[in-house]
């Protein structure tokens, strides 16, 4: 169980002066290996449950896997939308708020879930990839484990009782039941007369040897003779749950940004196996401050925009495309909007494949910035004037490769009806502004992971025109050409570029492309610009 937090994460971090907790019972003659007990301590974490960027409750976690994944109960995560992860540094002092994570999946049929962590303790972006963090192995631990009644037990877990301190209770198991997961009958819920108090679900159960048993969960009382028993799910039970695909949540969606309080979780949506159907969803209709309307709209989001921070937005229409450009919050109440700003005929492009572009009288330009207290999301919509749809280039500048963007910038482009039965395809180009820059760009999942195509390759691309450093080889960039508002610059073959079927991401059940934005090994740093070549279907086609 969790305990209730009636005060601010603040409070609760600096409260009480109780040590490591040690409960009397038959066994508390015994005790694990301090060499043991030290890795076991360094693998749970202590969860803050935060809603709106206020801590509502605590509970504890334990960390599976190296990349920051954590087990913990779904009745742990429910009622908040974001996640503070504290881990020890000192087993004797509290843990401290390193992480924040979102859910990428619960389980209807137990008390469970699973957090990826996926933001340092400032709320940036990071790859779980880049982590190596201590953990229990649940798989070794479900393929070597026979527990029986009477066994010893040790609960390693953040009770509310504890102060914050990390509490070691010892009990035996008093009931082993099973039953039935993917037609294999097994061990599906342990009980033990080991303290088990609001603040530990979710943490660690093992047995006496310290070998992984399972995650403790809710208490279970009788009023009349005041016995009480504490759950444990055994670790064979999850990992089957897992393998059924019985999660109630996926991970396609998009990322989302820091923006209230503390921080906001991407989608809580996690991959086990991409839906047969996607419905598409319907182009953005949005009436600008003018008065005007753009009902064909798509949308590219900026997400996690530091505050701050300027960027300068350009849509250049191909052909006899009219375009109109709206700067909108995610939730796209209003936009302020431009259809025609009179922007140099000397601002362009020249690209492969499409050679040279140039801004004429319809073309819209918005320079936008983020000014909230913390990171926030920025959606940049595009329609035709009068709804007409054809094909454009946003052309994106300001951004950096910094020492502060952690695993780099993300922008994400929904995969609407009006995007996809264009026809167009949608090509994405990253140019450094320096020649020092070796730009490198990726397509991530919606907890920051690196998608696959389907012969296991990840699509990213270093250096655009070359097979062995860019999915789907793209097109060489060198000689490309940009004469925009921040200067005149020519690409060279280290820049980047990715070009996808927007009906073939659809069918694999793909609701948003999320690009990442950094350097190649993130060995460089510098300004870029990004091109997005888009299109827009009709309204009402």
């Amino acid at each position: 169980m969790r305990a209730r937090l009636p005060r601010p994460l603040s409070i609760i971090i600096a409260l009480s002066l109780v040590g490591v907790l040690f409960s009397g019972s038959i066994v508390s003659a015994q005790r694990l290996d301090p060499d043991v007990m030290d890795h076991l301590s360094q693998s749970v974490v202590q969860i803050i449950t935060l809603s709106g960027g206020e801590p509502v409750s605590t509970g504890s976690g334990t960390i599976v896997d190296s990349t920051g994944v954590i087990f913990t109960n779904r009745h742990v995560v429910e009622g908040g939308d974001d996640y503070a992860i504290m881990l020890l540094e000192d087993v004797n002092e509290q843990p401290v708020l390193r992480y924040f994570a979102t859910v990428t999946s619960a389980f209807n049929e137990a008390d469970f879930a699973i957090l990826q962590i996926n933001r340092n303790e400032n709320g940036s972006v990071i790859l779980p990839g880049s982590l190596d963090l201590p953990f229990i192995d649940p798989l070794a631990a479900a393929e070597k484990l026979d527990i029986s009644r009477g066994d010893t037990i040790w609960i390693l877990g953040y009770p509310g009782i504890g102060g914050g301190y990390l509490a070691l209770t010892s009990g035996t198991i008093a009931t082993v039941e099973n039953g039935e997961i993917g037609g294999v009958r097994m061990p599906v819920n342990l009980t033990t007369d080991a303290e088990i108090a609001p603040g530990n679900s979710g943490g660690l159960a093992v047995n006496s040897e310290g070998a992984p048993v399972g995650i403790p969960t809710r208490v279970f009382g009788e009023e009349r003779t005041g016995g009480r028993l504490g759950g444990i799910l055994p670790f064979g039970a999850l990992l089957a749950l897992i393998q059924s695909g019985a999660a109630t949540t996926g991970n396609l969606g998009q990322p989302q940004a820091q923006t209230g309080g503390e921080t906001q979780p991407p989608q809580q949506q996690q991959q086990q196996q991409p839906p047969q159907t996607t419905t598409l969803a319907p182009p953005i209709t949005i009436t600008c401050d003018s008065g005007e309307a753009i009902t064909n709209g798509v949308s590219v989001t900026v997400v996690s925009m530091r505050s701050g921070f300027s960027y300068t937005a350009t849509v250049v229409g191909l052909g006899d495309f009219d375009p109109v450009l709206a700067v909108a919050n995610p939730e796209r109440s209003s936009g302020l909007c431009e259809d025609d700003s009179g922007v140099s005929t000397n601002f362009g492009v020249n690209l492969p494949g499409l050679g040279v572009v140039r801004a004429n009288s319809g073309t819209p330009q918005i320079d936008f910035s983020q000014n909230g207290s913390t990171m926030g999301d920025i959606d940049l919509i595009v329609g035709g004037y009068n709804g007409m749809g054809g094909e454009f280039l946003l052309i994106l500048e300001g951004m950096a490769v910094t020492q502060a963007d952690n695993a780099g910038d993300p922008f994400s482009v929904m995969l609407n009806s009006s995007l996809v039965t264009s026809g167009v395809p949608l090509s994405v180009y990253m140019i450094g502004a320096e020649s020092s820059l070796d730009p490198l760009m990726r397509i991530i999942d919606a907890d920051f992971n690196p998608v696959t195509d389907g012969d296991g390759a990840e699509i990213m691309c270093d250096d655009a025109g070359n097979a062995d450093y860019c999915w789907d080889q793209g097109d060489s960039l060198t000689g490309a050409q940009l004469a925009i508002r921040n200067g005149n610059f020519t690409a060279d073959n280290h820049d980047a570029m990715i070009r996808v079927n927007p009906q073939a991401a659809v069918d694999a059940g793909f609701t948003y492309i999320n690009y990442l934005m950094t350097s190649y090994q993130r060995e460089t740093l510098g300004r870029y610009s990004i091109v997005f070549h888009m299109g827009v279907a009709p309204a009402g086609g």
